[in-house]
C-alpha cells in the first residue's frame, strides 16, 4: 500500500450514550446523530476498533468511558478505498450523501500518532509534502460546528514501546554450563553480565524499564528475576510467567494482550533474551527504524547477513523494497533450515538472511494476524490471559488454561503466512549462541585459535574453546575440541557435536541425574547453597543467608536435616519451638517437622546443612508460609 493509499470506513447515525472526548461531549449531550470517521494516517490504513478498558487519549489527555466494541458492534460499517486526497474527498461526498454529519470521531494508532482538534471553519480534504512528514487534513461541516483534524505521518516518538525479552529456552547444546533449571541465557560469556543481562540492558535503552516485559517459566523465575532487578529494580515488575512453555507464538500472545491491557498504541520489540550482540548502538537504530516501518501495519522481522553456511538457522530471502520506508523489504519466501549443499549455494546470493527471530509490530497487528491464521491460538491465550493471577506485581498464568494453547513458533504459526511481513538487515555482530561453535567463533582467540576461560593451561592445542569454572584445567595437543569444567561434570567433545551433546543430556534426564537439571552453586531469593558432597543416603550444603535473609516455613517427607552454624547469628523455628544459635551450636531437624532458618544478625549467615535420608531431591519440599511468594512445591 502506498503512502497515498487508504481505506475510509464510515459509521452511520451512531447515537452516543457515553461520549467523554473533548468537544465530542457537546454532541453526547445533546445526544446528536453522529457521523465516525476513523483515519489511520499510518499509510492511510483501516485502524481496527475495539474496546479501550483504560479510556481513550487524545492531545497527551486521557478520557475514560469510551467504548469502541459497541460502537463497532452496533454500527453499518462501510469501507472505500482511496489512491489520492481528490478521490478521498469524492468518496467521503458519496459516503455522505443523505446525512448531516455532525462530528468526526478521532481515535490513537497503533504507532502513536495524535488527532488534534481544531475549531476551524470548512476545511478543504488535501495533503502538504514537507520532507518525511505528511499532513492529511478533513473537513467535514457539522451542526454546530466544523472541525479540523490532523494526522501527523513518521512521529514515532509517542509511541508506548514494550521491549519484550522471551527467556524460557533450555540451552542444552551448551550442557554442562546450562542446565534445565539455570538456562544459557542466565550464563555470563564475555565478563559483561549474563546474556539475560545484556538483552535487558540493551532493551531500558529503548524504552524505560517498567515498560520492559519479560517471559519464562515457572522453573526460570527466580534466577531470571534477580538477575533483571541486578540491572534496574523495575525490571522485575513485568515477568509473565508461563506454568509451562508453549513456544513463541503463545509467548508473543500474551505479551500483546498484556501490552495492549496498558497503553492503546502499544509496540512490541522482540528479542530473545539469551543471544549475543556485538554492535548494541545498531541495535538500537535498528529498533527506531523498525518502529516507524511497524506504524504501517507491517510486521517486522531482522535479517542477519549469513557469514557461512549454516543448517542451525532459517533463512529468508528478501522481496521488493517497500515504498515509504528506508531499507525496509517485502519478504520473498522464508526458507527451513537447510541441509548444508543447500546452505552453501544460498549464502552467495546477496538477497538471503538467516533469521534472527526478532521482530517488531503493534500489539494491535499481530494480534490481528494471530487471529487470522491461528485463531485457536489468538482464543486460548486471550483466555488464559483473562484468567492471570496477578499477585505482588507477578503475572502467573494457570496450568488448566495455558496448556490449552496450541504449542507453535511465532514463524510457523504468522511471519510464514501473512503478507504484511516486512524484512529490516541488519549488521550487529548476532550470534544465537547455540552451541560451543558458536561461542568459540564469537570469544576471543589467540594466534592458534584457542579460547580461553578461567584457569586453563595450554600446550600445543588449536580451534579449541577451553573453560574452567574452577579446578585448574590442562589442556595439550587439543584440535578442534570445546573442554568445559564444572564443580560436578567435565565435557570433552568436539565443539560441532551439538547432537551428541543433546542425547548425553536425555541420557542423564532419563537417570534422573541432578548434573541435567542443576548446579552444585545455586542462588536463592534469600542467599545461596553450595552442595558439598553427596552420597547415596546423606548431602551436604553450605547455606549463605544474606542479611535480612528469611528461608520459608517448610517440611520434609523422605529426609532430617542437622544444621551447624559457622558464622553469624541464626534464628530457628522448629515446630512451635524458636531458638538463637550462634557460631559452634547446632540444631536437628525431624521429618515432616515445620522449620525455618532466619539471619538474626548484623552479617552473613553461614550454616552447614547435613540431610540425611532415602530420597535427598531438592522436590522434597512443602512450603507453608513464605515471603517470597513460591508456591508450594517450588524447588526455587
Amino acid at each position: 500500500m502506498s503512502r497515498n493509499e487508504g481505506v475510509v470506513s464510515v459509521l452511520r447515525r451512531w447515537r452516543p450514550r457515553k461520549l467523554c472526548l473533548g468537544e465530542l461531549a457537546t454532541a453526547a449531550r445533546h445526544s446528536l446523530p453522529i457521523t465516525a470517521l476513523v483515519f489511520n494516517d499510518a499509510a492511510l490504513s483501516l485502524i481496527d476498533v475495539k474496546q479501550q478498558q483504560r479510556g481513550f487519549k487524545a492531545n497527551g489527555v486521557r478520557y475514560p468511558g469510551i467504548n469502541f466494541a459497541d460502537i463497532a458492534e452496533g454500527a453499518n460499517w462501510r469501507s472505500y478505498r482511496v489512491n489520492n486526497p481528490r478521490e478521498l474527498q469524492m468518496s467521503l461526498k458519496k459516503a455522505m450523501k443523505g446525512t448531516t454529519p455532525a462530528l468526526i470521531d478521532v481515535t490513537v494508532d497503533a504507532a502513536g500518532y495524535r488527532a488534534q482538534l481544531e475549531a476551524v471553519r470548512d476545511a478543504p480534504i488535501s495533503a502538504t509534502n514537507n520532507s518525511k512528514e505528511k499532513h492529511w487534513y478533513i473537513g467535514l461541516q457539522g451542526h454546530f460546528f466544523s472541525r479540523f483534524i490532523r494526522f501527523k505521518v513518521g512521529d514515532t516518538a509517542m509511541v508506548e514501546r514494550f521491549p519484550v525479552l522471551l527467556a524460557g529456552g533450555l540451552g542444552t547444546r551448551l550442557w554442562p554450563l546450562s542446565r534445565e533449571i539455570y538456562p544459557k541465557q542466565l550464563m555470563s560469556i564475555s565478563g559483561k553480565g549474563s546474556l539475560l543481562q545484556q538483552a535487558a540492558g540493551r532493551a531500558i535503552k529503548i524504552a524505560p524499564p517498567e515498560q520492559v516485559i519479560t517471559v519464562t517459566t515457572e522453573a526460570h523465575y527466580r534466577p531470571i528475576r534477580d538477575q533483571l532487578v541486578d540491572v534496574d529494580p523495575a525490571l522485575g515488575e513485568n515477568i509473565l510467567i508461563e506454568p509451562e512453555g508453549r513456544n513463541t507464538a503463545a509467548a508473543i500472545a500474551i505479551s500483546a494482550f498484556y501490552a495492549e491491557d496498558r497503553a492503546n498504541d502499544a509496540v512490541l520489540l522482540v528479542t530473545p533474551a539469551d543471544h549475543a550482540i556485538e554492535d548494541e548502538a545498531t541495535v538500537s537504530q535498528a529498533f527506531e527504524g523498525a518502529i516507524y516501518v511497524a506504524s504501517l501495519n507491517r510486521l517486522v522481522t531482522f535479517g542477519i547477513r549469513p557469514t557461512r553456511a549454516e543448517t542451525d538457522f532459517g533463512y529468508i530471502r528478501q522481496g521488493q523494497k517497500i515504498e515509504a520506508t528506508e531499507g525496509a523489504f517485502e519478504v520473498k519466501s522464508f526458507i527451513e533450515k537447510p541441509d548444508h549443499m543447500s546452505a552453501e549455494r544460498m549464502i552467495a546470493d546477496t538477497d538471503v538472511y538467516w533469521n534472527s527471530g526478532m521482530f517488531v509490530f503493534s500489539a494491535n497487528t499481530i494480534l490481528h494476524e494471530i487471529n487470522r491464521f491461528e485463531p485457536e491460538i489468538f482464543a486460548t491465550s486471550r483466555n488464559a490471559f483473562e484468567q492471570r493471577v496477578i499477585e505482588k506485581n507477578i503475572t502467573r498464568f494457570t496450568s488448566k488454561d495455558y496448556a490449552k494453547i496450541p504449542s507453535l513458533p511465532i514463524d510457523k504459526a504468522v511471519m510464514e503466512r501473512s503478507n504484511k511481513v516486512a524484512l529490516i538487515p541488519i549488521d550487529l555482530g548476532w550470534s544465537d549462541v547455540g552451541s560451543w561453535q558458536k561461542l568459540w567463533e564469537i570469544s576471543p582467540q589467540d594466534e592458534n585459535g584457542v579460547a580461553v576461560t578461567g584457569d586453563v593451561m595450554v600446550e600445543g592445542c588449536r580451534d579449541s574453546l577451553l573453560r574452567s569454572e574452577g579446578r585448574l584445567l590442562a589442556c595439550v595437543g587439543l584440535e578442534n575440541l570445546a573442554v568445559v569444567e564444572t564443580a560436578d561434570a567435565v565435557l570433552v567433545a568436539n565443539k560441532n557435536s551439538d547432537q551428541g551433546i543433546r542425547e548425553i543430556v536425555k541420557r542423564l534426564s532419563a537417570l534422573r541425574r541432578p548434573e541435567a537439571t542443576r548446579h552444585l552453586n545455586e542462588k536463592r531469593p534469600w542467599g545461596s547453597f553450595k552442595v558439598l558432597m553427596e552420597n547415596p543416603g546423606f548431602k551436604i550444603k553450605e547455606l549463605v543467608i544474606n542479611v535480612g535473609g528469611r528461608l520459608s516455613l517448610q517440611s520434609h517427607q523422605h529426609r532430617t536435616e542437622h544444621w551447624v552454624v559457622v558464622s553469624g547469628k541464626a534464628r530457628v523455628t522448629r515446630g512451635d519451638e524458636v531458638e538463637f544459635l550462634s557460631s559452634n551450636q547446632s540444631t536437628y531437624i525431624p521429618a515432616n517437622v515445620r522449620h525455618r532458618l532466619e539471619n538474626a544478625g548484623p552479617n552473613v549467615l553461614r550454616v552447614i546443612e547435613v540431610q540425611c535420608g532415602n530420597y535427598l531431591g531438592e522436590d522434597d519440599i512443602e512450603r507453608h508460609d513464605d515471603v517470597h511468594g513460591r508456591v508450594t512445591n517450588d524447588i526455587n
